[in-house]
């Protein structure tokens, strides 16, 4: 199996970049192309090994290092997914939880709900998954959007999280992606 490399962007992240970048400015978060900007410096900063295949238009044959990029719903824009497909880059980002996404969820009976699955494969405790992608219009996303809503045991963050997967996404794209 290749190695890979997981980068987590999120409000904190922007909010320190946009700090760094942008001195003597106010910051503005959850803007495209500052994530497409901060995604550039973090693969640049790959070792090359790493880099191979990831820059804008390349060909995915070279990819030895697959990156899996995480970012909350502020990464949710059409540019920023572009931009991570362009460069052969899996992602898994978190989709609003909107009037649409409610409504299907509404639809789906307590036996629509699987346990959700750990790395290993092992049942995550306390944890189900509901694939939401055949109610949702998700061509805005491409092809190969899907849209996995996950709900857990309450705990200190509340509200179920959405996201969707591609190649495995519209808002989710990795090819580890796994729904049982």
């Amino acid at each position: 199996m290749a190695e890979g490399l997981c980068l987590r962007l999120g409000r904190r992240d922007m909010n320190t970049f946009r700090t760094v970048e942008r001195e003597g400015k106010l910051p503005v978060v959850h803007v495209a192309d500052d994530h497409l900007e901060l995604l550039d410096q973090a693969i640049g900063s790959l070792p090359p090994e790493y880099q191979v295949g990831h820059q804008s238009g390349d060909e995915p044959g070279p990819v030895r290092h697959h990156i899996l990029v995480r970012a909350d719903s502020a990464g949710a824009t059409h540019d920023f997914v572009s931009g991570l497909t362009e460069a052969n880059i899996e992602y898994s980002i978190g989709h609003p939880v909107d009037q649409g996404v409610r409504e299907a969820l509404l639809s789906f009976q307590e036996e629509d709900w699987v346990e959700a699955l750990e790395a290993d494969g092992t049942d995550r405790d306390g944890a189900w998954v509901a694939e939401l992608t055949d109610l949702m219009d998700l061509s805005a996303w491409g092809e190969d959007a899907r849209l996995i809503c996950r709900r857990e045991r309450s705990h200190p963050v509340p509200s179920p999280a959405c996201s969707t997967p591609r190649r495995v996404s519209g808002t989710r794209a990795s090819s580890r992606t796994r729904v049982p």
